[in-house]
């Protein structure tokens, strides 16, 4: 297994620095995504099981029964103590979250595709649609049903996206297409930019600092400057075992980035054009799937069906 301590021998000492993650609570399976509310508040995706609410308490934490029946695949937060939940069975489910632990359903809504992933820009309801693509849905919560505005169906498999801050959007597609960056100015219309193929599945993406980050299930993660420049010395960060298999990646309010590998643990980095992947911690721990908490921890959602709270450390000055 290749340690931080091997990629940066004069950082050993800090590149550990954080306790280990403390197991807080078990679920009813593995969670596919996890989305913090706020700081006590955390919403379990159990793909093949349901969606299971988590009510963080320090250094414990409570996770209710299973919503059976909403076999979530991704939740987004809303205004009003309302979430959007997209499932297993090509469904736009809203909830409220007023009632916590409760979840008591608000409306329910037919989706095009396989609701995979959902972000809100806009205005505008935009979801990674599994073969279907991304669509972009006109929707207010309040009026009805969302309404589609445009279609990008030339995917293999859409899984996650991504926008940054100057609103490009990015799409983890992962069969063979890679990552792709689409136009999204015009709610009307989902353009074609550029295309990024690594040779493997890409499953998730972030981004963070002006750079996305494409996690490449069987190799590792890549780091992609504005001008789509990849393969530049330094800016691929391989996994740590021959055995893992990066299944997210994810960034941090301050820029930092975590990359989950499954059994294969989690690492938390930096990078930089200048001085590359820099590793600032690391776990063994399965980590799967990952959200930041308030204060900057991190709750790792494991392989084993175990929720960790993981405490890294502060980012370096």
């Amino acid at each position: 297994m290749l340690r931080a301590a091997d990629l940066i021998p004069a950082l050993a000492a800090a590149v550990l620095h954080g306790a280990e993650p403390a197991g807080v609570a078990t679920l009813a399976a593995a969670p596919r995504h996890l989305v913090a509310l706020d700081g006590s508040r955390v919403l379990a995706c159990l793909a093949a099981n349901g969606l299971q609410a988590v009510t963080i308490d320090g250094e414990s934490a409570t996770a209710a029964p299973v919503l059976a029946g909403t076999l979530a695949l991704h939740a987004l937060p809303l205004p009003g103590e309302r979430v959007l939940v997209g499932t297993r069975s090509g469904r736009l489910a809203l909830f409220s979250t007023a009632q916590w632990p409760e979840l008591p359903p608000i409306a329910d809504w037919p989706a095009e595709g396989l609701p995979t992933h959902l972000a809100l820009r806009g205005g505008m309801l935009y979801v990674a649609s599994g073969g279907d693509g991304v669509i972009a849905y006109r929707w207010d919560a309040a009026s009805g049903a969302p309404e589609v505005a445009a279609r990008f169906p030339f995917v293999d498999y859409s899984k996650e996206l991504a926008f940054d801050s100057e609103g490009r959007l990015f799409l983890a597609d992962n069969r063979d297409t890679g990552l792709q960056l689409l136009e999204a100015d015009d709610p009307a219309r989902l353009g074609f930019v550029r295309r990024w193929t690594p040779g493997d599945y890409v499953d998730s993406v972030a981004v963070a600092g002006g750079f996305a980050f494409a996690a490449a299930r069987r190799t590792g993660v890549h780091a992609l400057d504005p001008s789509w420049t990849s393969l530049r010395k330094g800016a691929f960060l391989p996994k740590t075992s021959e055995e893992s298999w990066v299944s997210q990646v994810a960034a941090t309010r301050d820029g930092r980035v975590v990359v989950c590998e499954g059994e294969g643990g989690a690492r938390l980095a930096t990078f930089t054009p200048v001085a590359g992947w820099t590793v600032l911690a690391e776990t063994g721990a399965s980590a799967q799937c990952v959200v930041e908490l308030e204060g900057g921890s991190l709750l790792l959602g494991g392989a084993d069906a175990v929720l960790r709270r993981w405490r890294p450390g502060p980012k370096p000055r």
